[in-house]
């Protein structure tokens, strides 16, 4: 067997190192993903906040690169917009925004795919300056971030070098990818529940809010009327003669019924300070009025009123019918709950009704 020489030795003793230290680094970067996935599962309605995490994984802890950005693809621009950055501080954006296919992270926007620059940026020609310093960038890595299945594209990731001469290395661009899926995931997980949360606040039916909906409306409003010393007011609706529409035809002509109610809602209230929620699955709607006075909200209910009067809509034998709304006022007190105000409306619509419906009382 030969003998090896000392040089040889010596170099296969580096690569052992080399070798130990690329397997550390893999598993510091694994642990880095690892964290981060943990920490975005508690971030479901803040997308934000995960995408700063996201920025604060590469730049901050495992400083992949000297400064990151983020942005998120605006569909109705067809453009990139930033939604944040890591790095130099004392950096002044001078552009914020690109159009797909316009700088490298607008290239990454239309290709769908990873783009990697190590050395002359500026003569690269999908290379757009978007900060106002002087120097220019000499490595950058843009990684797109997609729904993963889908393969949406919901924004890109960058990180870019303007003093290290050293470029993105392979596993570098492992991590960033790595940083990218993991923020595609608790993106369209957060936009997922985005949606269900404003879906379970809606009413199918209608399109109103539902009671859940309207009722934390209410407490909001009445949060802010508190901070404000601002009034505010509510509407508690009864569509009158309900049962016999539906005893004297069916459950069509009483939905039309509804129907005409919830048009006259949604055409005829002052949209800036107006919020109205269906209070039960039947006949019941509630009006939130902010920064409205009793007075104020008396001469909206009475515009309601009219409107619905005069309205027209089809029975089921294709004859025209009408209705009418008993319509409670009241307008919060200090120191009143919500639950009480709901108590003085609902005492408000009986005075109503005892006066023989299709009345505003207060």
């Amino acid at each position: 067997m030969a003998e090896r020489s000392t040089g040889q030795v010596a170099l296969d003793v580096e690569q052992i190192v080399l070798e130990a230290v690329e397997q550390f680094e893999s598993l510091r970067q694994a642990a880095v993903l690892f964290e981060l996935s943990l920490g975005i599962n508690a971030q479901l309605d803040d997308v934000d906040r995960i995408l700063n995490l996201v920025l604060t994984a590469a730049i901050d802890q495992q400083r992949v690169a000297e400064t990151g950005s983020l942005f998120r693809l605006d569909g109705p621009t067809n453009s990139l917009v930033m939604v944040c950055k890591r790095g130099r501080q004392g950096e002044v954006i001078q552009y914020t925004q690109f159009a797909v296919g316009k700088g490298v992270a607008g290239a990454v926007a239309e290709a769908g795919q990873t783009i990697v620059i190590n050395e002359n940026c500026a003569s690269d020609y999908r290379y757009q300056r978007y900060t106002a310093r002087a120097e220019q960038l000499k490595s950058i890595l843009a990684v797109p971030i997609k729904i993963p299945g889908s393969g949406e594209l919901l924004g890109v990731l960058c990180v870019h070098n303007s003093q290290s001469d050293s470029g993105f290395g392979a596993g570098q661009q492992v991590f960033v990818e790595g940083l990218a899926r993991i923020a595609g995931v608790a993106w369209s997980n957060a936009l997922t529940h985005s949606r269900l949360l404003i879906e379970s606040h809606y009413d199918e039916d209608t399109g109103l809010l539902n009671r859940s909906g309207i009722t934390e409306v209410l407490r909001e409003t009445a949060a802010k009327a508190v901070l404000s010393g601002q009034p505010m007011s509510v509407l508690f609706i009864d569509l009158d003669g309900l049962k016999r529409l539906n005893d004297e035809y069916d459950y069509a002509t009483g939905n039309a019924a509804i129907a005409a109610l919830v048009e006259v809602l949604k055409t005829k209230l002052p949209r800036r300070r107006a919020r109205a929620g269906r209070w039960m699955e039947g006949d019941e709607f509630v009006v939130v009025l902010a920064g409205t006075t009793a007075d104020e909200a008396r001469g909206i209910a009475e515009d309601v009123r009219r409107a619905v009067e005069e309205a027209e809509f089809r029975d089921s034998t294709g004859g025209t019918e009408r209705t009418t709304v008993s319509i409670g006022v009241a307008e919060r007190q200090p120191e009143q709950s919500v639950h009480q105000l709901m108590l003085v409306a609902e005492k408000a619509i009986g005075r109503a009704k005892e006066a023989g419906r299709n009345q505003v009382s207060d």
